[in-house]
């Protein structure tokens, strides 16, 4: 009998220390030291928390390296259609033709595009890359602007823009709306969808 106790004694004591270094274990994974960020160089104003970088708008990668509108910066082919206009015969009609994505000095999330509509005339249309959480599409809008050309017609005015661009930079789509000045003061609208890809 003596036995049996000293066996479970000794089976008590092996359980309860093997629970110990179990518990303790599982602890430590999600244990955080203060100096997790004693070795981390975050970039361009990248901040270290728990041992990962926080970039700020514009940076990215673990260490805050990667300007975001690298992605954007390049020749292009885009495809436009009207899903919507004033006049019904252009609805549907589309067109395909080439834009050039510039940086805008000095911004990290700032930049150009360059021959919009198909009109090489119709430059330097401002755009912002926006805030996201997901680096699987980038959200971007355009700014309103009021263009000039070359081809007529040689006046167009990008009301609204919006659009997305994916993480490997080879994919860009999304929405505008376009408006023609015409001889009479009135305008025509036209809203459009597109998709960009790289060259």
């Amino acid at each position: 009998m003596k036995k049996r106790q000293s066996i479970f004694a000794a089976l008590l004591i092996t359980a309860s220390i093997f629970s110990l270094v179990l518990y303790t274990s599982c602890r430590q994974k999600n244990y955080v030291s203060p100096d997790s960020c004693a070795n981390v160089l975050c970039k361009n104003g990248g901040i270290c928390s728990a041992g990962a970088c926080s970039c700020p708008s514009g940076y990215e990668d673990a260490d805050c390296s990667t300007i975001s509108l690298e992605r954007y910066i390049g020749d292009w082919q885009m495809r436009d259609s009207v899903v919507g206009s004033d006049h019904a015969s252009v609805i549907n009609s589309s067109s395909t033709y080439n834009i050039t994505i510039t940086g805008k000095a000095g911004s990290s999330v700032e930049f150009y595009i360059n021959g919009i509509a198909g009109n090489m005339g119709y430059n330097n249309l401002p755009c912002r890359m926006q805030d996201t959480l997901t680096r699987v599409f980038t959200p971007f809008q355009f700014r309103s602007q009021d263009l000039y050309g070359y081809v007529l017609p040689s006046r167009l005015i990008i009301v609204s823009c919006k659009g997305v661009v994916n993480s490997s930079g080879n994919y860009i789509h999304g929405t505008y709306i376009k408006q023609y000045p015409l001889a009479d003061s009135t305008v025509e609208n036209d809203t459009l969808i597109y998709y960009a890809l790289r060259h």
